[in-house]
């Protein structure tokens, strides 16, 4: 009995661990960050006000002139932020419905927004607390914080200069499928390095082929509820699997979604007496119930491909910036053509395969973000010859054969339904 209460305490940790985090992620994920911070910063800037003015000796600024200057400060800049955000998200709106509603994470997550937002609130929180805190008997705070104010004011006012500037390249189709394929080009190149706290295993050549052969008798661990893929711990996966000699196999990536019942991995090795069991496996999957902006490749480029498919809509009918988004497409495919598959195995210590990662290959991302555009886009020669040019590269850089041959067998797919749809 003591065995099964210590097995559940070990699965409730496990299971607070990879809970707790996403929760506080969904918190802040990443935009509240920067002007949280800075607004703290501005509570303490002005709570420390009165040791500064007693430092100051004999200093002091008339009260009335004071407090009409920092109300000025705190009513004046919250208006103008207000007003700035009012109308630019109201041009994003409309620009969002041309390329995709997922240019405003991009907005959100820019720092000139955070820094805005920060800076606005900070200094809203200093002028109207050194308001509340300033009187007669204190007239040497007026002296430090009417200063210190309107400081903070004209840095906010600077930042609303280049917050605007800033949009008003975002608002340009050109400038934010630029921004997209830089984000995807990243996302590819991180693909490399694997998951934070985990030893890539290089398998050789069909050792992939017999690990999947072993794990034809691994137990199935199924997905208890609904939702999205919020977060996978790989490097708790990978201790639990060298802790218990187990070999486990990931069917799901983060921000995929599942149903109750649906596999999330399985996993060579159990035994029914052991001290690891499903649940422990599942606990490290964390699930929630809307997408978690990850940033990662198969984001960007689900990005890229929406922008493009909208541009080749009816009611836009804009080719050109759909061909911007294949070629930004596949600079960032071409850069998985070119170095290989990333690692699909993960070891422990002595390099030995403990987890097996769902495979992500160039092909993978032509299914998956190319071949909408290429289907949307069969009426336009102009998209159909740049995706044959494009792909017929793409198989010429590839490094490894099986890629190459995958590639290859796509360009003829794409041809083979462009000549059917076109009488050829």
């Amino acid at each position: 009995m003591s065995g099964g209460r210590d097995k559940g305490a070990r699965h409730a940790l496990a299971l607070a661990a990879a809970v707790v985090p996403t929760r506080i992620m969904r918190v802040f994920e990443g935009f509240w960050t920067v002007p949280l911070g800075l607004g703290l910063g501005g509570v303490l800037l002005a709570l420390s006000v009165g040791p500064m003015a007693g430092a100051l000796g004999g200093a002091w600024i008339d009260p009335d002139g004071g407090r009409a200057a920092l109300s000025a400060v705190a009513g004046g800049v919250m208006s103008v932020t207000g007003i700035v955000f009012s109308l630019t998200f109201v041009a994003l709106s409309i620009t969002a419905q041309q390329l995709s509603p997922r240019i405003l994470d991009y907005v959100l997550r820019d720092r000139a927004t955070q820094l805005l937002i920060g800076l606005a609130l900070a200094t809203f929180l200093f002028a109207a607390i050194s308001l509340g805190l300033g009187s007669d008997e204190a007239r040497a705070r007026f002296a430090v914080s009417v200063p210190m104010a309107l400081a903070l004011a004209a840095g906010t006012l600077g930042m609303v200069v280049i917050f605007a500037h800033r949009m008003t390249r975002v608002m340009r189709s050109e400038e934010m499928i630029s921004r997209l394929g830089d984000a995807f080009a990243r996302a590819v190149r991180g693909l490399a390095e694997g998951p934070a706290g985990c030893t890539p295993v290089r398998l050789a050549p069909g050792a992939r082929a017999v690990i999947e052969a072993e794990m034809g008798a691994a137990e199935v661990v199924r997905a208890g509820e609904a939702g999205y893929v919020a977060r996978i711990d790989h490097a708790g996966l990978v201790r639990l699997a060298e802790g218990h000699d187990l070999v486990i196999a990931l069917a799901v990536r983060e921000n995929d979604h599942v149903l109750p019942g649906m596999p999330v991995a399985r996993v060579l090795g159990f035994h029914p007496d052991g001290a690891a069991g499903p649940r422990d496996v599942a606990a490290r999957i964390a699930l929630t119930d809307r997408r978690v902006p990850a940033w990662g490749a198969d984001y960007e480029a689900a990005a890229l491909s929406e922008a493009a498919l909208r541009a080749l809509s009816p009611g836009i009918n804009d080719p050109a910036s759909a061909i911007s988004c294949i070629n930004r497409l596949a600079e960032g495919i071409a850069i998985l053509a070119a170095d290989g598959p990333p690692p699909e195995v993960l070891g422990d210590g002595g390099r030995v395969a403990r987890l097996v990662l769902p495979p992500k290959r160039a092909v993978d991302f032509l299914e998956g973000a190319v071949l909408p555009v290429a289907v949307a886009g069969q009426g336009d020669y102009r998209v159909r010859g740049r995706l044959e040019r494009l792909v017929g590269h793409l198989a010429a850089l590839a490094a490894d054969e099986a890629e190459r041959a995958a590639i290859e067998g796509f360009g003829m797919r794409i041809a083979a339904r462009e000549d059917a749809a076109f009488g050829g």
